[in-house]
């Protein structure tokens, strides 16, 4: 597992909670914090991507699956 990686994406999301949440940051960058309607439409438009490019990768393994079994019958 890549450590630098997950600390990156940590970092990340640190920040962007301290620029959303913390008064004097969100002032600087005119923000306002996120309501959980808004978390749960973030949430869900996101997790829509990640559901289709899942789905596609589940399809090709079968393909390729049945494929490697036609060839080796």
């Amino acid at each position: 597992r890549n450590r630098k990686l997950l600390a990156a994406v940590a970092i990340s999301i640190l920040l962007q909670a301290a620029v959303l949440y913390i008064p004097p940051i969100s002032a600087i960058f005119r923000t306002v914090p996120l309501d959980l309607m808004d978390w749960l439409i973030v949430i869900g438009i996101s997790s829509t991507v990640f559901i289709i490019i899942e789905s596609i990768k589940a399809i090709r393994w079968k393909i390729d699956e049945k494929m490697s079994a036609e060839k080796g019958a």
